[in-house]
């Protein structure tokens, strides 16, 4: 029986050497060209600008909670840190995805403007009906494109969770003196960072178990 090419290359250790040198050397520029190919998409891109984006956000609401304190909108105060809660579940997302990617988050300058609490609650409703409707669809349609599923689950998630944050900031424009003095609950999924006043079985943005639901204390 003629031995087979494997063993005929074995029996030759100078051979298999070569040959093995050869496989890993072949092997390392294509998995470089899919990284570099990944890290410089545009949906990369995109994942530093959620993050430099939700930190924003994140920032604002802490802001914004201080500023309705002074103004005596105690309750509204506690619905902007439950907001921040939520953008930071967010900021965390993005940070892990990015890390994962072995690529460094970048925070932005951008400058938090922080009027009246009535002027923050317009301000922060544009804000989130933007995100909502037209930039994080828009990023997972780029993430579609390329291909990328974890950014494309990532942004839609993201998507209708500020749908949920413009809707809880919009009931309290509608009647702001209920809001000095309201009692309320609130539950951040840890996951997506959905809001909801009572705790479901499972998230309703991301389907998260209840144990991923946590109380805002």
């Amino acid at each position: 029986m003629k031995p087979s090419f494997v063993k005929m290359i074995k029996s030759n250790s100078g051979l298999w050497l070569f040959v093995s040198l050869t496989i890993l050397l072949l092997s390392i520029p294509l998995y470089a060209v899919q990284n570099t190919t990944l890290q410089n998409s545009i949906s990369v891109n995109n994942l530093q600008a959620a993050y430099a984006k939700e930190l924003n956000a994140h920032t604002s609401y802490l802001l914004y909670a201080q500023k309705a304190d002074s103004e005596g909108y105690g309750k509204l105060a506690e619905l902007f840190r439950v907001l921040a809660k939520s953008e930071k579940v967010h900021v965390e997302r993005y940070a892990g995805i990015l890390i994962d990617l072995d690529i460094t988050p970048v925070a932005n300058d951008s400058v938090v403007v922080v009027l009246t609490t009535k002027e923050n609650l317009r301000q922060a409703i544009e804000e989130e009906n933007y995100e909502n409707t037209v930039l994080y669809p828009s990023f997972a349609q780029q993430a579609r494109k390329d291909k990328i599923k974890f950014a494309k689950a990532a942004f839609r998630a993201t998507g209708d969770v500020e749908g949920v944050h413009a809707v809880l900031l919009k009931q309290a424009q509608n009647n702001t003196k209920k809001w000095k003095n309201q009692n309320v609950t609130y539950y951040v999924c840890q996951v997506c960072g959905d809001v909801s006043k009572y705790r479901p079985m499972l998230c309703s943005v991301c389907l998260s178990a209840a144990k991923n639901i946590k109380k805002v204390d």
